[in-house]
């Protein structure tokens, strides 16, 4: 599923930066097979993180009503929230290019801000190109401290670049239901004495 997500966004934003640049250097993934990562794009699209949401539980996570409306046994939903960090270096290269100009930089980052603060919730009733399995998709600005700045450029071994964070929420995962689940008709307690 994530591989699917990532391209709905990255097509979602390529199609509102695209007129700023050529398609193919406006908005892409990292580049994670040099090291250090490549940022080649204009817009660098990049996971740094994969979380479980916390929500409250059902009374019986493990029991649902399927289509014949029978009781079926099945894992609780896994909620996930993914960070993306969203890095700009324009005239791609890397981050000691000449080539890099900040102004510019600062414009790509603008636009990525602008498109996720314009469409912070992606229904399917709008956007039916949503990956399957998913109703909407929520977006929401994230913000990184100084302290988790450094350790995910640290961690990319590479100059900070312009970016921005956005958490991506209502990724579920569920497995199909085991079977149809036998009723309780009757509980028998007995107490035994000592």
């Amino acid at each position: 599923m994530f591989h699917h997500v990532f391209s709905f966004i990255k097509n979602r934003l390529l199609e509102y930066v695209e007129g700023t640049g050529s398609a193919e250097e406006a908005v892409n993934f990292v580049d994670l097979n040099s090291d250090p990562p490549a940022f080649k794009s204009n817009v660098n699209i990049l996971l740094i993180n994969i979380a479980g949401e916390n929500h409250v539980g059902l009374p019986d996570p493990y029991l649902r009503i399927n289509e014949q409306g029978q009781k079926v046994k099945v894992k609780p939903p896994l909620q996930l929230i993914v960070d993306v960090l969203f890095a700009v270096k324009p005239n791609g290269g890397q981050a000691s290019s000449r080539d890099f100009n900040y102004l510019i930089s600062l414009g790509y980052l603008s636009r990525v801000v602008e498109y996720f603060q314009a469409n912070p919730i992606f229904p399917r009733t709008v956007f039916p190109d949503l990956p399957a399995g998913l109703d909407r998709l929520v977006v929401e600005f994230h913000p990184l401290n100084y302290s988790q700045q450094n350790e995910v450029w640290s961690a990319l071994k590479t100059a900070y670049l312009p970016s921005v964070c956005f958490r991506l929420k209502m990724l579920t995962f569920q497995s199909e239901p085991a079977g149809p689940e036998k009723e309780v008709k009757e509980i028998k307690q007995q107490i035994h004495g000592a």
